[in-house]
């Protein structure tokens, strides 16, 4: 069983737009792809490799005022490569999930707010395969298919920032009474907007020659209990993330701001077994970044394109009955970043990630590395602006 919390801090104001009548319709999509490579040499020659790829497109049409119907299609692909050229060993492995469902929703609120539950179907198939090769020979491999067929229960909230974008935070279950598994944001398009009064208010948080002062602070943490009596199997599983950072910057134009930002962030991860063995492992991180923001949109909700330079220092400390280990690295990186930020006032805004890509590289592994992701930040970022 898994209990996920997640502690977000958003701000909001109400207007008034009139989106979820019959007739509308909306369309939503998601992205995203990861690329891992490592080569190594001296004692150990070899090489390792993942790549993986998510992506999914729903289409909604409200059918009657405030109740929509939704289709949806995803699919998930992951594969890695280890090689081991001294031992003539490789590995390989893969995993494709493709899924298709259905589902109603009831939308109520009003103003640019619009909340909702729905139930629906799901129906998903996955296959996976592995062998593992020593001396040019097979010695083990592995193949397995399924289906799933499951109800879905969702409930969430929607805000609209102008006549054809929105933003969506919604979360699901396969079970009721409902069983939390996540929480996922995104950006919905509207492809036929109704009646609509856009906001007027003018501010000037965006202006040339202003300063913006930053700070975010992110928990989530995650227990999974697991049955199962076998030895070398984990009973239990404890995770806590910590984030927090401070940035300060200045707008040499109008929505453009330049900056630098100092980041640390703690992960621990304690495992116990059903034998007396435990093991703890904890990551700490601190990141330093040289960054350039562009405000896409002049009005109180906006969307932001980041581009940064970062430093990133981690250190990790295991800890078993048997051994204590550390090991640490540096990672030289250049990011790109897609968000969404809503000014709360004239002095405040709050603000955050969606999506990144970054190109990597790593000490002392010399490691080169490429990642795209897309994904709610499990902390947003509120700033003051003076």
């Amino acid at each position: 069983m898994k209990n996920a919390y997640v502690f977000l801090l958003i701000f909001a104001a109400l207007q008034v737009c009139g989106q979820t009548e019959k007739g509308n319709s909306f369309l939503t999509a998601n992205l995203s792809t990861r690329f891992e490579s490592t080569l190594q040499s001296g004692e150990y020659i070899g090489k390792w490799r993942a790549f993986s790829l998510e992506s999914g497109l729903s289409y909604g049409k409200f059918i009657k005022d405030n109740i929509l119907w939704e289709v949806n299609v995803s699919e998930r692909f992951n594969s890695s490569l280890s090689e081991s050229l001294r031992a003539d060993y490789r590995s390989r492995g893969g995993m494709t999930d493709l899924g298709v469902g259905t589902s109603g929703s009831y939308y109520f609120g009003k103003d640019r707010w619009r909340g909702f539950v729905g139930a629906g179907l799901t129906i998903s198939t996955g296959f996976n395969n592995s062998e593992t090769e020593i001396d040019r020979a097979l010695v083990s491999s592995y193949n397995s298919s399924s289906i799933n067929i499951a109800p879905l229960f969702k409930a969430g909230a929607v805000y609209f920032f102008d006549k054809h974008w929105a933003i969506q935070l919604a979360t699901g279950s396969n079970s009721f009474p409902i069983e939390i598994y996540g929480v996922s944001t995104g950006l919905l398009y509207w492809i036929q907007p109704t009646s609509y009064r856009a906001e007027e208010t003018k501010l000037s948080t965006l202006q040339k020659g202003r300063w913006m002062l930053g700070t975010n602070v992110g928990f989530r943490t995650l227990q999974t209990d697991n049955g199962g009596s076998s030895p070398s199997y984990p009973k239990s599983n404890n995770e806590k993330t910590f984030e927090i950072g401070l940035s300060v910057g200045r707008f040499v134009s109008n929505r453009t701001l330049i900056g630098v930002r100092a980041n640390f962030g703690s992960f621990t991860n304690k495992v116990e077994y059903s034998n007396p063995e435990k093991s703890t492992q904890k990551r700490e991180t601190i990141t330093g970044s040289l960054f350039v923001k562009r405000y896409l949109a002049s009005s109180r909700f906006t969307p932001y394109w980041e581009t940064s330079l970062d430093y990133i220092r981690t250190n990790i400390n295991r800890q078993t009955n048997a051994y204590t280990s550390s090991s640490h690295d540096n990672v030289y990186q250049v990011r790109s970043s897609f968000g969404l930020a809503y000014i709360i006032s004239n002095h405040f805004l709050v603000e955050t990630q969606l999506a990144s890509i970054g190109f990597q590289y790593q000490e002392p592994d010399k490691m080169w590395g490429v990642d795209l992701s897309g994904k709610l930040s499990p902390s947003f970022t509120l700033s003051y602006v003076f």
